[in-house]
């Protein structure tokens, strides 16, 4: 069956670009955590910020506590250069989370996701929130944490920003 997909080995690889930086990252006051190291990876562990569309990848970052805090949740958000939002998730629902992290820890994350995206330029947030004074805030937040792009392809009549995977029949 013709999927109008590549075949495997005709697909652009992924790789890493060490001049594909973010220059817009916004950091979010710490309160008992710090994000560190937001990446995007291969399921191996392979940096890379170029990618493939349809292919799957793990965005990653560690935090490490300086306080003891409760209900734990971590986030990743994708948006456009624009600022609009796309997607993303928590690592659970409001109110949930981690029990509990103490002051030293460091917990590392990872969010695996299916790059349903067209070719562009596309940034990456997380987060980390937790209970502080019986409310839920941010520990610490990076807007624009990474950037990546993804390559173009064979060019298959698709537009806008997401690649539903939409098949014409004409009959």
């Amino acid at each position: 069956i013709d999927t109008g997909r590549p075949a495997a080995d005709d697909l652009v690889k992924a790789y890493y670009d060490p001049s594909l930086v973010p220059k817009s990252t916004i950091s979010y006051e710490m309160r008992g955590a710090r994000i560190l190291s937001p990446r995007i990876t291969l399921a191996n562990g392979t940096p890379v910020n170029l990618l493939t569309g349809g292919e799957e990848y793990l965005f990653c970052y560690a935090v490490e506590f300086s306080a003891d805090v409760y209900r734990v949740r971590f986030g990743a958000f994708i948006k456009t250069t624009s600022g609009f939002e796309l997607g993303g998730t928590s690592s659970a629902p409001a109110g949930e989370g981690l029990p509990y992290v103490g002051t030293g820890s460091v917990v590392k994350v990872s969010f695996r996701f299916r790059c349903r995206l067209l070719p562009g330029v596309y940034f990456l947030n997380a987060g980390c929130s937790g209970i502080v004074n019986n409310e839920e805030v941010y520990l610490h937040r990076l807007i624009d944490a990474a950037v990546f792009r993804v390559q173009p392809e064979e060019a298959r009549g698709r537009a806008g920003v997401v690649d539903f995977e939409i098949e014409p029949f004409v009959y």
